[in-house]
């Protein structure tokens, strides 16, 4: 509820262990071997108790997790001008996480039926959600079991010749990804209920739904959307990823340095394990393709690109002895593996959803809490094509090539040594990218129509969200970017950047994320990306006192060891807010998977820059909640909230007591003067708080430590 009120800290324990042994075989040849240990556990305890709900500062469970790093490289010269180095490494990370209420089943305590299963990674208690009031219940996330390897090597090849430093090398890695996490969507092992309030409210009513009507709906046992998760394949992903480069630095003359490359990339399409293969999706006939089973090719009918060559190019132009001109272009190919965005959807992992007809109906199917959940029926898997279950969430590439994601980057830059040697540029840094990985919603629905409105439901009575995972987005990004650099000299040392940009995208994540808007409004979907911040400057800093031993002044007697050896530094970092969108109760929209917002009835939206509970930071009346099946007029990222001036500092000196033996104290002081980092506004038109500020961070935090070693 709103006015409760819990406290209360973390669980984390952590543990990292690292071993290094250097070995000079020869005096042309060193090897390297490292290997690197870490065990931590971390969790919280839910502010509801045994009902979970949020925990401070993270979710109610218990997570361990183990990740071992080795690696073994070398280096051999066969001459002065011919150098090979080369490393082999492996990762692999082990974590489970349960919450707090794994291994009690719920169903027979509550009775609600089909709540846990037979599999005690099923037991717990349900996840219930409010469209008004914090949820209870452990987050469908919990339990999970991972298992992910990842074997790498890399060799390359330096020979240089007069003029000319040439580098050929050669990449290779390896994924594994083994993963239980019947999670998906909203569902989980031990089952969801949400309660927006539809269900309570007048149907064709201008009122916005409310908390009342949501825990009315609540009280009423109805539900407006129930699901259910179960692990019916293991999660795996096995994933190669090849390159090669060719790189040719050539000193053109004393004022003219150009660096041409050229890079190639193979992406092998993903596989399972066991010799299977992917999944993909078939929109003309709602089936699922499983590679590898029955008379289903292993790629499902899903290609690769074999000609994806990445060049690069670099000039560094010197004008004088204080001024460089560099400029620069590459190529770059999106290495983000796609194990973990495909990695359990239908029916590897099967997710019933059932909703009502419309929006002021309970889900059908699941009509209540006193029914419960519908049993989950696995589909049968010989033949290979699997009927798309009509309430089952799925996310798969369609037939065809499959577009990886590229970024192409440029940049123009003026270097110039000032006095008091400081090193000042100024340059533009632009992006573009294409083929971005983001979920498309095949089946989102048409306003006013509830279901009926949702492609995949009129054909083939579907009316779960089903994604088209393929490569389609585009974002960009522009910036001046300013830096000045003054190293270590007379016991200070200075480095600043200012950065005036903007970022352009669909939206802010790559891989699993969705859009907003479906459709003929899908165009709107372009706009500031989330994550824009329009100016940053930060500036860094360490200052050495000149007093004591060695130093310019009072460099002996009592005073100089009292004073002498302390270090200050600190970082001011100063950043405007980040964007966000105005939304509206997407109830009268009537339209699944589809976002609302606001209308904007004011062309000017009025800044007023109020904080608190009775202020406003911008101007509420620009905005009316929309009761029509109509879309809102306020697009996506139109307002910016608060910026951010924040200032670290740290004191250091170090101490000697013998020629192997010194303890170093340290003070950490973060966000010194104690500025109020203010969230931004309540983005939703129909709250009571809709364009107040009521939540801040950035409290001051004072570390203290002594170091030994010897």
């Amino acid at each position: 509820m709103n006015n409760y009120e819990a406290v209360g800290g973390p669980i984390l324990d952590r543990s990292q262990y690292d071993a290094k042994v250097n070995y000079n075989r020869t005096e042309k040849h060193t090897i390297f071997v490292k290997y690197d240990f870490m065990s931590a556990k971390s969790g919280g305890n839910g502010i509801f108790g045994v009902a979970g709900g949020p925990a401070p500062a993270g979710d109610p469970g218990l997570g361990h997790t183990t990740v071992q790093v080795a690696a073994i490289g070398h280096t051999y010269t066969f001459s002065p001008n011919v150098v090979l180095d080369g490393t082999v490494g492996y990762e692999r990370l082990n974590q489970n996480v349960k919450g707090t209420d794994y291994g009690t089943n719920y169903g027979s305590v509550l009775g609600i039926p089909g709540l846990n299963g037979s599999d005690l990674r099923d037991s717990g208690f349900p996840d219930i959600s409010f469209s008004t009031y914090t949820g209870f219940g452990v987050p469908n996330w919990m339990p999970l079991f991972r298992t992910d390897e990842t074997y790498t090597t890399s060799h390359k090849l330096t020979y240089t010749k007069g003029a000319h430093e040439l580098k050929f090398g050669f990449d290779l890695v390896r994924h594994h990804l083994n993963h239980w996490q019947p999670e998906l969507s909203a569902g989980g092992p031990r089952g969801y209920f949400s309660f927006g309030g539809g269900v309570t409210s007048e149907v064709g009513a201008t009122a916005a739904v409310n908390q009342y009507n949501a825990y009315a709906q609540f009280l009423l046992g109805l539900p407006g959307n129930t699901q259910k998760g179960e692990q019916y394949i293991l999660m795996t992903g096995r994933e190669w990823q090849i390159g090669g480069f060719a790189q040719d630095r050539w000193q053109v003359s004393r004022n003219l340095t150009v660096t041409l490359g050229l890079r190639y990339e193979l992406f092998p399409l993903m596989t399972r394990s066991n010799g299977k293969g992917i999944e993909s999706y078939d929109p003309t006939t709602n089936n699922v393709l499983m590679g590898g089973r029955g008379n289903v090719p292993l790629d499902a009918g899903v290609t690769v690109s074999h000609k994806l060559f990445a060049p690069r190019a670099g000039i560094a132009y010197r004008l004088d002895e204080k001024t460089v001109i560099r400029t620069g272009y590459g190529l770059n190919y999106d290495p983000l593996p796609f194990s973990r965005p495909w990695r359990g959807f239908y029916p590897l992992t099967i997710n019933n959803s059932y909703t009502g007809a419309n929006s002021y109906q309970p889900a059908q199917g699941a009509a209540s809490l006193a029914a419960g959940i519908p049993p989950i029926i696995g589909p049968d898997l010989s033949t290979g094509i699997v009927p798309l279950n009509p309430t089952a969430e799925e996310r798969a590439p369609l037939a065809g090539e499959l577009k990886r994601g590229s970024v192409q980057s440029w940049n123009f830059t003026l270097e110039r040594r000032l006095p008091l040697d400081v090193v000042t540029s100024i340059g533009y840094v632009g992006q573009h990218s294409s083929h971005l990985l983001a979920d498309y919603d095949l089946n989102a629905g048409v306003p006013g129509l509830g279901k009926a409105g949702q492609p995949l439901y009129a054909k083939f009575g579907d009316s779960a969200q089903v994604y088209d995972s393929s490569g389609y987005l585009s974002s960009e990004y522009h910036s001046l970017q300013v830096a000045f650099n003054r190293q270590f000299s007379k016991g200070l040392l200075l480095k600043g950047a200012y950065t005036w940009s903007h970022a352009i995208d669909f939206t802010d994540d790559d891989g699993w994320a969705e859009m907003s808007w479906y459709g003929n409004q899908f165009s709107r979907n372009r706009a500031t990306a989330g994550f824009d911040r329009t100016q940053v400057l930060q500036v860094g800093w360490v200052y050495e006192l000149p007093v004591g031993k060695g130093k310019a002044y009072l460099n002996s007697g009592l005073i100089s060891k009292v004073l002498g050896g302390w270090q200050f530094s600190g970082i001011e970092a100063c950043y405007t807010g980040t964007p966000f969108t105005v939304g509206s109760n997407s109830t009268s929209l009537n339209a699944p998977d589809q976002t609302q917002t606001a209308n904007q009835v004011l062309q000017n939206v009025a800044f007023i820059g109020g904080i608190g509970q009775n202020a406003y930071y911008y101007n509420p009346a620009a905005f009316a909640p929309v009761t029509t099946a109509t879309f809102g007029s306020a697009g996506r990222n139109i307002l910016r909230g608060p910026g951010v001036w924040n200032t670290n500092m740290s004191i250091v000196r170090d101490f000697s007591f013998k020629e192997l033996l010194k303890m170093q104290f340290r003070s950490e002081f973060y966000n010194l003067p104690n500025t109020t980092h203010f969230g931004n506004p309540d983005t939703s038109v129909t709250d009571a708080n809709f364009m107040k500020i009521t939540s801040s961070s950035g409290q001051r935090n004072i570390r203290f430590g002594l170091r030994l070693t010897f």
